[in-house]
């Protein structure tokens, strides 16, 4: 992932069964360094919103965060 440049926006997975945990995801978005990052696979089978929230917590004052409203639509 190091190699990865110039990521406008990354949608990462996690809910850690499966795919990355909050803490694999944090160090995989500090690899890449997007402009933005939107967590994703959590709320429904796996994982929740306070493991989106956590993830967005971690990254205060690095990466913005954009934590979609899972009921939306």
């Amino acid at each position: 992932m190091a190699e990865l440049k110039k990521i406008s926006v990354a949608f990462l997975p996690i809910s850690g069964t499966f795919v990355m945990t909050v803490d694999e995801a944090v160090q995989a978005t500090e690899a890449i360094n997007p402009k933005l990052v939107v967590p994703m696979h959590y709320g429904k089978i796996l994982g929740s919103v306070s493991d989106a929230i956590r993830f967005q917590n971690l990254l205060r004052d690095k990466t913005p965060v954009m934590v979609l409203n899972a009921s939306a639509g």
